[in-house]
């Protein structure tokens, strides 16, 4: 697998990224200033790559290209929360609540993920809050890889595309199941479930996604995409195989 620093080099000399470690969409409701680079085209490009290399459809790309604008700026070393158990090298905006909610997460898996820890500094690496292109909490990210030879992989894997990539997918199909979902079944019921699986459906949160500040309608026209995204129906995702996609992520991340 290799190594976000080698992404993280290419970010850490660019000005203005620690606003873009300023945290997603659904805690935020100003701009995000996002430096004109080709950096930034070049993280948009890899997502679209990735995109194309596990068979996602031009609707489900846009999405995940909106989903990542909005968490991260496309900057995968933005993290929320401590820079308590986040790698040194992150651009951590600090953020209680955050740390609070990755260790709210890793408590309900703790069981699980117990197994897979032999101290509290490896412990911390769950906790430290949210990272990485899609804003992921460690433990509820690396539920993607559950019954995989790879369910004990670094918490830290939510900087690195490729398996960020996976463990979004992943959370994606999850809230598909809510039969709050399934209700409305659209791109923007899947960001609402992003911000709170309960409160799928709702039409005052379907409408901040379809209309609020830098929310999706907004990130999908920024990246020149059509507002109307927002109310379509999601099409079906490839089969899960999170070491099948990972192996194909990895050729391309």
């Amino acid at each position: 697998m290799k190594h976000v620093g080698l992404v993280a080099a290419a970010f850490l000399g660019v000005a203005g990224l620690a606003a873009l470690a300023a945290g997603g969409d659904e805690d935020r409701d100003g701009p995000v200033d996002i430096p004109a680079s080709l950096t930034f085209g070049e993280v948009r490009g890899l997502v679209q790559a990735m995109s194309e290399a596990v068979g996602l459809d031009a609707v489900w790309t846009a999405f995940m290209e909106a989903a990542a604008l909005g968490e991260s700026g496309f900057n995968p070393v933005a993290a929320r929360g401590s820079q308590v158990g986040a790698p040194s090298w992150a651009k951590v905006y600090s953020d209680p609540n955050e740390a609070l909610a990755a260790q709210r997460a890793y408590n309900r898996n703790s069981e699980r993920y117990g197994e897979c820890t032999s101290s509290n500094v490896e412990r911390q690496r769950y906790q430290f809050g949210s990272g990485g292109l899609w804003a992921l909490l460690p433990a509820n990210g690396l539920a993607g890889f559950w019954g995989t030879e790879l369910e004990c992989m670094s918490p830290w894997a939510v900087f690195e595309p490729a398996p960020a990539f996976v463990m979004s997918l992943e959370m994606n199909r999850r809230i598909m199941k809510y039969s709050a979902f399934q209700a409305v079944p659209t791109f923007g019921n899947v960001r609402v479930g992003h911000r709170s699986t309960k409160k799928l459906g709702r039409a005052s949160e379907l409408e901040r996604q379809r209309n609020g500040l830098n929310k999706l309608g907004d990130r999908l026209q920024q990246l020149d995409y059509s507002r109307e995204l927002v109310d379509t129906n999601v099409t079906p995702l490839p089969a899960r195989d999170p070491l099948g996609m990972l192996a194909k992520l990895q050729a391309v991340a």
